[in-house]
């Protein structure tokens, strides 16, 4: 036992002497890692306490940024999102107020350089408004007081416009009517709805613009009379894309000519009947039936004889444009023989032409062409020409007077060498009363009516004509008449 106890000391001295190092080493290992800790959670505090640091400065940071985007980026881009939105509404006097030299500065500087751009673009755009209204209201005013209605027809979509002023010509109410060519012809009197059609398709073939008058048939039964022109406008290939025109109610005009005709044939027969008996007195005089006239009386005659056939002439005029303005001009159609009706014409003008000291010449004949006309106003065509060629021609000149056929047709001319026809009269020519000198002291005598019915005579018996003019150089006018073909077919 008492070995035992020896042995328990001696182990618990061993285990003791053993273990001390192994305590010592616990111990500094504990010290050690103790100050390590320690070091440790100082580090760790420092880091935390920069990063809080850091992240301070980062709020704050943000802070200020947040603070320079709302003042120098948002704000203004707000206030520029406001003003668009103003412009948008038609405040067009808008502008976006900024500061700085950024982006969004400049953006802003952008921005109200455009507005006012715009603003001024819409000035003048309400400028030109203004004045298109105001240009509006005075065409829609000059067609209401001449009575003239525009209108434009869409060729490809069949579309027709018409201004307010022919449906006021047309007495159509605009909410209750849908315009179109076809709607159109209907409106036109039965009568003539056949020639105005005929005439704008063959406008639309010759590329020629046309002019007509014609009637309108009124709901009411009452006739109007208007006056339509027209023109065509076509595509590079020659496709007709639209026409434009104009209608004009010319129904007071209508019945104003006609009581100056009515007027004119009433005055002209009352005073033919007067004149031909003095006519026929004046011929008694000249005659000598009453006994020789001193020389002085017998110029005093003269001068009263001439005065009355001018007056005669003019009154006859007068008679043959009322009656063919009336549709009132008769004709006794029948062959003729023209070369026979030219050269009666050429004896007869022959004696003026000696008072011009001019020659009145043919210069080729036909004696095989027939025409179907009226002999009468044949020779009262060909007197007004070669009467006037006489009477502008220059002193011991020619009046030459030609036949040439052409196909079917037949064509006379009349040639003289005179002061002509200058380009500004050329399109008056053929008018009511045309003398290309109307002045009190003008050389040669007429009424200005003499080719106006050669004209309309020549196209009531079916032909044409036409003139070429060089001023002082050399005139010359064509009739054109088909050849009879009855009279040229007989065996």
């Amino acid at each position: 036992m008492a070995k035992a106890l020896l042995f328990g000391e001696a182990y618990a001295d061993e285990k003791a002497r053993i273990m001390q190092p192994l305590e010592e080493f616990k111990a500094l290992l504990n010290e050690r890692t103790q100050a390590e800790l320690t070091a440790t959670q100082h580090q760790l505090k420092q880091q935390i306490l920069a990063a809080i640091a850091i992240l301070m400065f980062l709020m704050v940071g943000m802070i200020a940024i947040t603070f320079y985007i709302r003042r120098n980026i948002l704000r203004p881009l707000d206030n520029l999102t406001l003003q668009t939105e103003a412009i948008r509404h038609g405040e067009y006097s808008t502008r976006c107020w900024t500061e700085g030299s950024n982006e969004v500065a400049t953006l802003g500087e952008n921005f109200n350089r455009m507005a006012i751009a715009i603003e001024q673009a819409i000035n003048r755009f309400r400028q030109t408004e203004n004045l298109l209204q105001h240009s509006e209201s005075r065409l829609k005013e000059a067609q209401r007081l001449t009575q003239i209605g525009n209108w434009e027809l869409n060729l490809a979509s069949g579309v027709l416009y018409w201004s307010d002023e022919i449906f006021n010509i047309f007495e159509i109410d605009q909410s209750n009517f849908s315009a179109s060519y076809e709607s159109f012809l209907s409106l036109i009197h039965p009568d003539d709805r056949h020639k105005v059609d005929q005439a704008y398709k063959y406008s639309l073939e010759s590329k020629v613009p046309f002019e007509i008058s014609h009637r309108l048939f009124m709901p009411d039964g009452r006739i109007k009379w208007v006056n339509e022109r027209c023109k065509t406008f076509y595509d590079e290939q020659g496709n007709p894309l639209r026409s434009v025109g104009t209608i004009q109610d010319i129904s007071e005009r209508i019945r104003v000519d006609r009581m100056k005709r009515e007027f004119i044939a009433t005055v002209s027969h009352e005073l033919r009947t007067p004149l031909t008996a003095i006519r026929g007195a004046l011929g008694l005089l000249k005659s000598g039936v009453t006994g020789e006239l001193p020389v002085k009386a017998k110029q005093f005659v003269d001068m009263a004889s001439q005065s009355c056939e001018r007056l005669i002439h003019l009154i006859n005029d007068l008679l043959d444009i009322g009656k063919i303005e009336a549709g009132k001009m008769q004709l006794k159609i029948k062959p003729l023989s023209l070369q026979l009706l030219i050269e009666e014409a050429i004896k007869e003008n022959q004696v003026l032409a000696d008072q011009f000291k001019v020659r009145l010449k043919l210069m080729n004949e036909l004696p095989g062409i027939m025409i179907d006309a009226d002999g009468n106003r044949i020779m009262q065509i060909l007197n007004n020409l070669l009467s006037n060629a006489a009477k502008f021609s220059k002193p011991d000149q020619e009046v030459q007077i030609g036949l040439q056929q052409i196909d079917t047709d037949v064509c006379v001319w009349v040639s003289n060498k005179g002061p002509g026809i200058s380009e500004e009269f050329k399109g008056e020519v053929f008018e009511k009363f045309f003398q290309s000198d109307s002045s009190d002291s003008r050389q040669q005598g007429g009424t200005g009516l003499g080719l106006a019915i050669t004209k309309e005579l020549v196209e009531l018996m079916g032909g044409t004509i036409t003139f070429e003019s060089q001023p002082n150089v050399l005139t010359t006018f064509f009739i054109k008449f088909p050849i009879s073909a009855a009279a040229n077919n007989k065996p």
